[in-house]
């Protein structure tokens, strides 16, 4: 006898996102975008879950948007938009995001210059990588992350030089 098929698990995922508790949400965030289920319908509820009050949850949605937002207009606006987050969890999971479903666009690029500039080292961190994976190697993004070889923190120090040898290939 077969299991629940994928359809049935997303719906059902897709009901955990409105649960009472914040962190049954994030978690069903979180799966939604690591089962890359990237329908309409779970983008339009990750791109709602974003506004959570619930910063565990609006950092899961943040990153599920990028496994699963497939790039969209929307999606790239609303992950923008996170990268402004009070919360330095949210703002890193929005840049690592749009390392995945982001573009080269000048928005995009703009925005991750300035996470590059974080108070904390964790987004710095994820926009450094986010770098590696748009493969965006533009003079101004190269001296970015040339800069961000010097930081006081190694974790943004080691995702500068992945993203600068991801941009050289």
């Amino acid at each position: 006898q077969a299991g629940p098929g994928v359809a049935e698990i997303a719906a059902a995922l897709l009901t955990a996102l409105r649960d009472e508790n914040a962190g049954v949400r994030g978690e069903a965030a979180e799966a939604l975008g690591q089962a890359g289920t990237g329908s309409a319908e779970v983008v339009a509820v990750l791109l709602d879950t974003l506004r959570d009050q619930d910063t565990g949850a609006r950092g899961n949605a943040a990153r599920a948007l990028g496994q699963a937002g497939q790039g969209s207009t929307e999606v790239v606006g609303a992950l923008l938009a996170a990268l402004r987050d009070q919360d330095a969890g949210v703002r890193r999971n929005a840049a690592g995001a749009l390392g995945q479903a982001g573009t080269g666009s000048a928005e995009v690029v703009a925005a991750l210059l300035v996470a590059l500039r974080d108070q904390d080292s964790s987004v710095r961190g994820s926009a450094a990588e986010a770098w590696g994976r748009l493969g965006q190697g533009s003079a101004e993004v190269v001296a970015a992350l040339l800069a961000a070889l010097r930081d006081e923190d190694a974790g943004v120090r080691g995702g500068a030089a992945w993203a600068l040898g991801q941009a050289g290939q």
